[in-house]
């Protein structure tokens, strides 16, 4: 089962200077960051004034970022604007100002431009206050290296620390006029590519896609009607730093088969959205399949996948689902032929137990880090549901029998 994430900040920032990738000869350095893990989202400590504040590492932010409330209480002042461009596509203007210095570790920072806005405070119920994103402009001349499973983030300024003999697959990425980084994910057997933004601020899908490259795909025949499985209502629409997703509706899809990374990935399910930069997103969710070195020097991704990290992302129990805005847990999709159909399971009903675990008696936060997540090697599975009329029945999943009727 899945608790969804709201989809973080992706800015454009259209005064950013394009800065290529280039090789920079310099003493080799390898530096542990402290940083705060929740899932896939990852918070680093920055030190302004010999204060210590909470900052989320977001691929998909071209400038770094500080909230107004942080602008206040530093007492800076305003610069300059320029607009900028969320997740959905939404255009608002960003106050720019100057911070004198600012530490992230061993990198100093003298006079860091900073965009000014409101974060997304989606770690509220963690304790976490977010002061800002830090974007690219950062870690320009750096090697990010990010192993979410042993809650490693390492900073280097060349590869030469990190390990790269052991098998990994190495991609090369793009970076975009807007400071940004794209990477080329295939479809296996359908002969298509598709450049993507890699957007470790975006923690809701693996690969979300985008409008109009799913109606370029329907036009090329390289997915078809049979690939979309539902419709999602704009009751479940998400929410970008500067207003909300406007989609009347969006469709929720089938990928048989993608390559992302080098990593061959089955029975993807996932939601359309649009957005004027008509990208699709590649999201956070890609680094709890494996490590992730990030060489901003030679534009080059390395990811080396987890031992038993899954290739089939089927629903595990044959359905989906996510919290209202109630908190309340829904079914959102049942899949076609699965033993979850056939129990009488549909969309809209109330998930309200998972074994001994009563969803409702779980704080916000291990419902956002999915802490109550199903262990792989649960073999019996009871879901306590709420029909229609608020009737409790339950559904006892054997999910090593059933392998193949719709979940693992």
């Amino acid at each position: 089962m899945k608790i969804t994430l709201k989809p973080f900040l992706f800015i454009l920032i259209s005064l950013v200077l394009f800065v290529g990738c280039s090789n920079i000869s310099k003493s080799a350095y390898l530096e542990n960051l402290d940083c705060k893990i929740f899932r896939e989202a990852i918070i680093i400590p920055v030190l302004i004034n010999n204060k210590e504040y909470n900052f989320r590492y977001d691929t998909g932010v071209s400038t770094t970022c500080i909230s107004k409330k942080l602008a206040k209480e530093l007492n800076l002042s305003i610069k300059d604007s320029v607009n900028g461009m969320d997740y959905y596509g939404n255009i608002s203007t960003v106050l720019k100002s100057i911070i004198p210095e600012v530490y992230i570790g061993r990198i100093r920072l003298k006079d860091k431009n900073v965009g000014v806005l409101r974060p997304i405070q989606d770690l509220r119920y963690c304790g976490i206050r977010i002061d800002g994103y830090l974007g690219n402009d950062v870690f320009l001349n750096k090697v990010i290296h990010i192993d979410i499973k042993n809650k490693l983030f390492q900073i280097s300024n060349t590869i030469e620390p990190f390990n790269l003999d052991e098998p990994q697959k190495s991609i090369d990425f793009i970076k975009g006029h807007d400071g940004l980084p794209y990477v080329d994910i295939s479809f296996p057997g359908k002969r298509a590519k598709e450049r993507v933004l890699f957007d470790t601020g975006s923690s809701n899908y693996l690969y979300r896609l985008n409008t109009s490259v799913f109606q370029k795909m329907l036009e090329d025949k390289h997915l078809s009607s049979d690939n979309i499985i539902d419709t999602i209502s704009s009751a479940f629409n998400g929410k970008g730093v500067f207003g909300k997703q406007n989609d009347d509706f969006n469709y929720r899809i089938l990928i048989d088969s993608i390559e992302i990374m080098g990593k061959s990935i089955v029975n993807y399910h996932t939601d359309t959205f649009s957005s004027q930069s008509q990208n699709s997103i590649l999201g956070a969710p890609i680094l709890g399949l494996g490590s992730v070195t990030i060489d901003n020097v030679n534009c080059k991704l390395y990811f080396r996948p987890y031992n038993n990290a899954p290739t089939d992302l089927s629903p595990k129990l044959g359905f989906t689902s996510r919290d209202n805005s109630e908190h309340k847990t829904i079914v959102t999709n049942v899949l076609s032929g699965s033993y979850a159909e056939k129990s009488g399971i549909k969309k809209g009903q109330r998930l309200i137990k998972i074994n001994d675990i009563h969803l409702d008696s779980l704080s916000l936060c291990d419902k956002l880090t999915e802490k109550w997540k199903i262990r792989d090697d649960k073999k019996m599975v009871k879901c306590v549901f709420l029909d229609a009329d608020n009737n409790e029945f339950y559904v006892t999943f054997n999910t090593k029998i059933n392998a193949n009727n719709g979940y693992k």
